[in-house]
């Protein structure tokens, strides 16, 4: 285990230069990386066995930040909690040490003529309908690509991307396209087309448009209501417009289609989720007299960050 004074001896420091208030500090990265760790674990036991310093060397290095910025970061009154400067200088550590990283990540890769690793989130609906099928075309294309893919709730993709733990994230943008530290992209949309299973009440009006209150007389399950859906509705069908219209909630397509399959449930999906159950018959589409609606989704990534190659070459394949 490597103390903090063997480390400077080594020469492995990195310099920064944060702007904060009106002062202009030469800080040590590392010790900022430190900083972090410690917020991200909540204790210093914790934070030592993360970055691999004994307890009592991770305290100091915390205190000479400290003593660098002028001000406490921590309310050590029993606690680690963070005091209001330290919960303003927070984001602007994590700022820095990504950067640091970001920075790290472009020489390894040039250096080394590699593409590298893409990690990227999205949705459930996204993963279906836009990622899967770009994935498929990069591995096809190149053979040393690494990917880390993660499907889950949408609304946690600028959390991911502010943090560095994706380079990219691929979903519903409505609700965060106001942030001006992300960048949108927007994807073409998609169609949502209304489905039940063959022989459903509504299956048995052939020629006739169905009504959306006649479509929510049965129970309906879906991956969730975005805002995009949710404007729709209250246009069309206020009264429907809320998540509690929903019976089943759930960010597995396989799972829906089932429960729709085995019940009078009904539901509405990209038509490229529901595309190969229509050719098979066993779903079938309610054709309803309400204007279309189709799903607003892009590719998102923090405005000042570099995309690596990887990255780039994904966006290449979704945009088209």
């Amino acid at each position: 285990m490597l103390t903090e004074e063997t480390e400077h001896e080594m020469g492995i420091e990195f310099i920064g230069c944060i702007a904060f208030g009106d002062a202009v500090s030469n800080l040590n990265l590392q010790r900022l990386s430190h900083f972090l760790a410690v917020v991200d674990s909540g204790s210093l036991g914790r934070a030592s066995r993360v970055v691999k310093l004994s307890q009592p060397a991770l305290t100091k290095s915390i205190r000479k930040l400290e003593s660098e910025l002028g001000f406490a970061l921590f309310d050590r009154a029993g606690s680690l909690e963070l005091t209001g400067l330290g919960r303003e200088f927070l984001d602007r550590a994590r700022h820095l040490v990504g950067q640091a990283g970001d920075l790290e990540r472009e020489t390894c890769l040039l250096r080394g003529g590699q593409i590298g690793t893409l990690k990227v989130a999205c949705g459930a609906t996204m993963a279906e309908t836009h990622l899967a099928p770009a994935l498929a075309t990069l591995v096809q294309r190149h053979s040393g690509l690494r990917v880390e893919a993660r499907v889950g709730d949408f609304r946690e993709l600028p959390a991911l991307l502010r943090n560095r733990q994706i380079d990219l994230g691929v979903g519903e943008y409505s609700a965060i396209e106001l942030e001006s530290d992300l960048k949108i992209f927007p994807l073409a949309p998609q169609e949502v087309v209304f489905v039940c299973r063959p022989g459903h009440p509504l299956d048995r009006r052939p020629g006739r448009l169905v009504t959306l209150a006649e479509f929510f007389a049965y129970p309906l399950v879906a991956t969730g209501l975005p805002d995009w859906a949710v404007r729709w509705l209250r246009q069309h069908h206020p009264e429907k417009a809320g998540s509690e219209s929903l019976t089943v909630t759930c960010n597995h397509f396989p799972l829906l289609k089932t429960v729709i399959a085995r019940t009078d449930a009904v539901s509405g999906m990209p038509e490229g989720v529901a595309r190969p159950e229509l050719e098979a018959g066993t779903l079938i589409r309610i054709r309803l007299e309400s204007p279309p609606l189709v799903n607003q989704a892009g590719i998102i990534h923090l405005n000042d960050r570099t995309l690596s190659p990887a990255a780039r070459l994904l966006m290449e394949v979704m945009l088209g």
